[in-house]
């Protein structure tokens, strides 16, 4: 089995990301998994030091109004896309799951691309925006609490609230 975990920007995102690696390896010990996050959020120092195979985007946080930094912001989503296409392309994975954060877009966007079963998870009862944009075009949108539902109205399956529902939703697809 092979396995993305993509995510980062904070601590919010980054440890739970960390959180699913570790359990994955728990169950599964000889899946392979690829972390991918940001080259400048707080994953650029933890991660080399778990021990995870890791790969980070050029990626910024979408912003919501025009300007100068607006633009540059788009170019390198639409970078980082390609970038993450083809980081997805070399390492083949079975499935990608984002725990929030602006770098889960590209990537679980480039997962929905080559067909790769994708999941996003939410476990704010209010969600951000890259997991509300992400939750249109995943396979499963995985929520820790209820709540959160009202956010993923176009999302096409949820699982709510079951701590092992990530590793139930991987041997469903």
């Amino acid at each position: 089995m092979r396995i993305v975990v993509t995510g980062g920007g904070t601590g919010g995102h980054i440890y739970p990301a960390f959180s699913i690696i570790k359990r994955m390896k728990e169950r599964h010990p000889s899946a392979e998994v690829l972390y991918i996050g940001t080259e400048r959020g707080l994953e650029r120092e933890l991660a080399p030091k778990s021990g995870v195979p890791c790969a980070f985007l050029r990626v910024e946080g979408l912003q919501r109004r025009v300007s100068a930094r607006a633009f540059k912001t788009m170019f390198l989503a639409g970078t980082s896309f390609f970038s993450a296409r083809r980081i997805l392309k070399r390492f083949r994975p079975d499935v990608v799951i984002g725990t929030g954060g602006y770098v889960v877009l590209p990537v679980l966007l480039a997962a929905r691309t080559l067909g790769v079963p994708s999941a996003v998870l939410e476990l704010d009862a209010f969600a951000g925006l890259s997991n509300r944009l992400s939750g249109r075009f995943v396979n499963t949108v995985l929520l820790g609490m209820e709540a959160g539902k009202a956010f993923f109205q176009k999302a096409p399956r949820f699982s709510i609230g079951h701590p092992d529902c990530l590793s139930e939703w991987i041997h469903a697809e």
